[in-house]
């Protein structure tokens, strides 16, 4: 998922995502918080352009669950992160 791809209209993106497209140490970062992130309603990359700060927060909650060892299941429509702790047995 390519969050840096334009897919608004310019005058619809949202400033913290033109503060953040605007650094490379940011947009490397986010970039990585999104690997393995399932775009399930094929929409957030929009919203994350337009919107920013909800889809922000989701992402960052994504990478944090994954850090730590959750693995995050998405087959459910909701809610957005449903967390399993896979025992190490």
């Amino acid at each position: 998922m390519d969050l840096f791809s334009i897919q608004v209209n310019e005058d619809k993106l949202h400033p913290n995502f033109l503060n953040v497209s605007n650094d490379p140490d940011l947009v490397k970062v986010l970039s990585s918080w999104a690997m393995g992130f399932q775009d399930r309603d094929h929409k957030f990359v929009k919203e994350f352009q337009a919107t920013f700060n909800t889809s922000f927060w989701e992402l960052y909650l994504h990478a944090c669950f994954s850090n730590i060892g959750f693995k995050i299941d998405y087959t459910y429509s909701s809610p957005d992160l449903l967390l399993k702790l896979e025992s190490k047995s």
